[in-house]
């Protein structure tokens, strides 16, 4: 049996890193997927960013390295693309550490791991991470100063209709993925975006802002298991975190900082049956 620890949406929360670390260690388990949102909000957004790669980051994942624990990561919608250079490198230095949008990476137990973390278009600001969810998406309102990140700063994006019709859609950039995928019943696949129709993308009860484009992904190449995060909240609204697709196991765990628990999820695999068990634990900050 392969147990691995899955969490996501930590945004630079140290006292989270640490918990999941003790947890891990704990129960032996060796290996961790972050589902993106890895780094902290701040008002120098990359230069905040930056610090907290090398400042925290490289620090702790050395040290679970040294205990024997591999890390899946990449970075979210929250992330500045800005840093993917810095992440990039940390991943080069770091032996047990991959960044999971990089191909399809082997897992223990003869499975295969790659990950998506693009998303369709919210209405927030930060558009390094957005693309549309297929061609014919609507975009939500917006605020009228969109921004990528560049070089040490955030610059406005003049044009945003031209700079999403010269971006893949969701739909397009998973189909690439797939293009590349060896047998989907031994595939785990983390993606940000929360697939739609599922009550793993709820911002309120009647409100869902999952992705049609994940959703009929997930349909259509029935990986063994895909995990997902980005809307924390809506495991708490539907009360849901778990749900199948076909032969897919859909996991969404959310993430509660706010409410001062962190939530984390054991998924335990064996002769192709996935169990996951959600877990909240007190961490206040």
């Amino acid at each position: 049996m392969f147990r691995l620890l899955y969490v996501t949406d930590l945004h630079g929360w140290t006292r989270g890193y640490e918990l999941i670390a003790e947890i891990a260690q704990a129960a032996q388990i060796t290996t961790i997927i972050n589902g993106g949102d890895m780094l902290p909000h701040g008002r120098e957004l990359v230069a905040t960013q930056r610090r907290f790669i090398e400042r925290y980051l490289g620090s702790y994942l050395e040290r679970l390295g040294a205990a024997g624990i591999s890390y899946y990561g990449m970075l979210g919608n929250d992330d500045c693309q800005a840093v993917l250079p810095d992440w990039q490198e940390l991943v080069r230095v770091s032996p047990r550490l991959h960044d999971l949008t990089e191909g399809w990476l082997p897992l223990a137990g003869g499975l295969a791991i790659c990950g998506c973390n693009y998303i369709p278009d919210p209405p927030f600001r930060l558009k390094d991470w957005c693309v549309l969810d297929t061609r014919d998406f609507v975009r939500p309102p917006q605020h009228p100063d969109p921004l990528i990140s560049r070089g040490d700063r955030l610059e406005s994006v003049g044009d945003i209709e031209a700079f999403f019709r010269g971006r893949p859609t969701l739909e397009e950039l998973l189909d690439a993925r797939a293009a590349r995928a060896a047998g989907w019943e031994r595939a785990v696949v983390v993606c940000h975006s929360p697939p739609r129709g599922t009550g793993l993308g709820n911002i309120s009860a009647d409100t869902d802002v999952g992705s049609a484009a994940v959703r009929a992904w997930i349909e259509k190449y029935q990986p063994l298991l895909t995990l997902h995060g980005h809307i924390h909240e809506s495991p708490r609204i539907t009360g849901r975190d778990t749900v199948p697709l076909g032969r897919t196991t859909v996991h969404q765990p959310g993430q509660e900082r706010f409410l001062g628990r962190l939530v984390y999820s054991i998924v335990a695999i064996e002769e192709g049956a996935v169990r996951v068990e959600r877990r909240a634990t007190p961490c206040p900050d």
